[in-house]
């Protein structure tokens, strides 16, 4: 499947075949794009989707677990910005691009910091070895109180904890 039509697959899904979750209820059908389970407030990508673009969705839930899979090779900056009460990020493990640590979406090298749940606070140490933060890594979070960079980090992109919602 071209990259292209993957995330059309995921977009016209979303708009054209809502399927709603009803509280308790596991809603799940086959060629859907995305599974809402609203008794756990998840939200899993199905496997074949491999790009993951900036649009907002419109659940009947806010999701608290995203859920991505093995087919996952892209996610657009700001993709995950529009669920604001996320926990957690959960990566299929036989995914070659991603992972995620302690809840934390990282490039499968661990050099990127992708996504950063904006229901995450306290204090924050970026592991070793993370160079780079993507400028929506932070978006919406206003609970992390403190984050610590590894050493050999000099700088976050321009506009990292400009946009509403940042720490």
């Amino acid at each position: 499947m071209k990259p292209v039509k993957a995330a059309l697959i995921l977009f016209l899904t979303i708009i054209l075949a809502w399927l709603p979750a009803l509280p308790g209820a596991h809603a799940q059908e086959e060629g859907y794009a995305y599974t809402l389970d609203a008794a756990y407030r998840i939200f899993q990508v199905s496997e074949g989707v491999e790009e993951l673009v900036d649009y907002w969705l419109n659940l009947p839930f806010a999701p608290e677990v995203i859920l991505l899979p093995a087919s996952l090779r892209m996610i657009d900056t700001f993709a995950l910005t529009p669920f604001a009460n996320v926990k957690e990020y959960r990566v299929a493990q036989d995914n070659p691009y991603f992972k995620a640590v302690d809840g934390v979406l990282y490039t499968k090298d661990g050099s990127v910091l992708v996504a950063f749940p904006p229901q995450k606070g306290g204090a924050y140490a970026i592991p070793q070895g993370v160079t780079k933060v993507e400028r929506a890594a932070f978006v919406g979070n206003a609970l992390l109180r403190e984050l610590t960079l590894p050493q050999g980090m000099e700088s976050f992109p321009d506009g990292l904890f400009e946009r509403e919602g940042g720490p």
